[in-house]
């Protein structure tokens, strides 16, 4: 679906632009920056070996820094490559921890939309991804992504031909 690489796109773009090098100079610091650097090769394409291992060092500094200010935000920019490279197991770990370990976090609401958003694009489960669209409404019913959940949830389970029918039925009202 177009809409969902748009949305993904939109989220890698945003992390590009907010992500923020590590406080320090320690090693895994600047193995983590040096990652981050050659993420992207010269065309602008996700160099998937790098990634891997870019989320590889995000966790293992999650693990050795639980506390760190920067380890929530290294959770969420692994879990965003790792659902740009449809690794859904990976994705669900990260946005998991997020959301359980990282409570006051600003993007947690963003991760617990991001989890209903694999469950209904990756992982084609309309059940879960209800409750997770319904969960993160409840917990969050300001958040700006809160009329994205409630269309989603209007929208489960729908072919891509039910949702033109409806579209050409309201242009024609």
């Amino acid at each position: 679906m177009k809409t969902s690489r748009f949305f993904l796109l939109f989220i890698t773009i945003t992390w590009l632009f907010a992500c923020e090098p590590a406080k320090n100079n320690s090693p895994a610091s600047e193995a983590i920056s040096a990652l981050e650097n050659n993420l992207y090769d010269q065309e602008g394409n996700l160099d998937l070996n790098t990634a891997n291992e870019l989320i590889s060092k995000y966790e293992a500094w999650a693990d050795s820094l639980p506390n760190a200010p920067q380890t929530p935000e290294y959770l969420f920019i692994g879990a965003d490559l790792s659902i740009n490279m449809l690794n859904v197991s990976r994705t669900m770990r990260l946005l998991d921890k997020i959301i359980k370990d990282y409570p006051t976090y600003d993007k947690r609401g963003l991760s617990m939309f991001l989890k209903a958003f694999v469950y209904e694009e990756q992982l084609n489960d309309t059940s879960l991804a209800r409750k997770q669209y319904e969960l993160f409404l409840s917990e969050y019913p300001e958040h700006d992504f809160s009329d994205d959940a409630k269309l989603a949830i209007r929208n489960l389970g729908k072919t891509p031909e039910d949702l033109i029918r409806e579209f050409e039925m309201m242009e024609s009202e």
